[in-house]
């Protein structure tokens, strides 16, 4: 008989009169809208199965109702394996035995993470854990567009979930969400100290799926294990092969008129400076009025701090024009140097 070193029983919480109600209207709302997406999808399609979509949509949300008023879980740490049970009533619905040396990383989760982006298996011991609709929809629209996908998920991509534990199964990894208290999670942290609290994903090599890529778009901080879709060689060699596409571009139309490509350069890079520092002065005048207008003033600090962001945008700019006309000018001093050892080898 293993000795019990913590133990969690987290009995079911039913519905008060005002999350009941609540729960109920907004299972009517949801029903009606798809309803009416069902309807124009039979109008325009003619075809009557798609009724069958209303009513699974139908027994998914009373089964989500359902869980999460009459759902309960039990967490038992002992010496050798960590149990996790989940409760409806008085019935285990579900039970998971993780042995204590299988266990690789015990961390926090956010519901911006899809755990089964990295594990084989995921399992939900509580069901709060599990991302909604609204971070599924997030998911899906991430593959074609990002900021529509952030706007999805809002606030709540980065909103605690609980804790996910890993561990080895048949040579797999395997994760396990779940919802512990602070003194299961205290007993969690002293029985585990290497474990808890690390990100094993960092030492599992670099995930390059595209769906990964899609994700890490659109909630980068949360998938540091994914490399960006450009690295930054790639992005610094873009770069300059824009830059000597411009200039072979202004040396070319610089010939045609007649006119220093030099002088050509200026003239375009003022003409694509314009508009943006028109916007940076425009921020800079509200920056400072908005200590003196009371109208302006809950924008202060975003002002202020765009201003001072603009200020060192505009520094490291003439540092970098600086070091490029240095280098320039070494350039062609190097060249004009080497100009008499060319004639004298060419006389020998």
């Amino acid at each position: 008989m293993e000795r019990i070193i913590a133990r969690q029983n987290s009995a079911a919480k039913p519905a008060t009169g005002k999350t009941f109600v609540l729960g109920i209207a907004r299972i009517i709302l949801e029903l009606a809208v798809v309803q009416i997406a069902v309807n124009i999808l039979i109008r325009v399609t003619g075809i009557g199965l798609f009724n069958l979509v209303f009513y699974l949509y139908a027994v998914v949300l009373l089964v989500r109702f359902m869980t999460r008023t009459v759902a309960g879980s039990i967490y038992t740490l002992k010496e050798e394996t960590l149990e996790l049970q989940r409760l409806l009533g008085d019935s285990t619905v579900l039970g998971v035995s993780i042995k204590r040396s299988d266990i690789i990383s015990i961390r926090p989760i956010v519901c911006g993470e899809r755990l089964a982006l990295d594990y084989r298996q995921v399992t939900y011991v509580d069901s709060v854990c599990a991302p909604g609709l609204r971070m599924h929809a997030a998911f899906i629209v991430s593959l074609i567009w990002a900021w529509l996908a952030r706007v999805i998920a809002g606030k709540k991509a980065r909103r605690a979930n609980g804790y996910v534990v890993v561990y080895m199964e048949d040579k797999k990894r395997c994760a396990c969400a779940f919802r512990p208290d602070a003194a299961f999670v205290k007993a969690l942290k002293e029985a585990h100290p290497e474990e808890f609290g690390r990100d094993e994903r960092l030492e599992c090599g670099k995930l390059v799926t595209y769906y990964a890529k899609s994700l890490r778009r659109t909630f980068g901080d949360l998938y540091p294990h994914v490399p960006d879709e450009v690295s930054e060689e790639e992005l610094i060699f873009e770069r300059e092969e824009f830059a000597r596409r411009e200039d072979s571009r202004i040396e070319w139309i610089a010939g045609k008129l007649k006119i220093k490509p030099a002088k050509l350069k200026k003239v375009v890079t003022r003409i694509n400076n314009f508009i943006p520092a028109c916007m940076a002065k425009f921020r800079r005048l509200l920056a400072a009025a908005a200590g003196k207008v009371p109208f302006l003033a809950p924008m202060k600090s975003k002002l202020g701090a765009f201003a001072e962001r603009v200020r060192r945008e505009e520094e490291l700019e003439e540092m970098l024009e600086s070091v490029q006309e240095d280098a320039q000018q070494d350039t062609t001093q190097e060249e004009q140097r080497d100009v008499p050892r060319r004639r004298r080898g060419r006389q020998e």
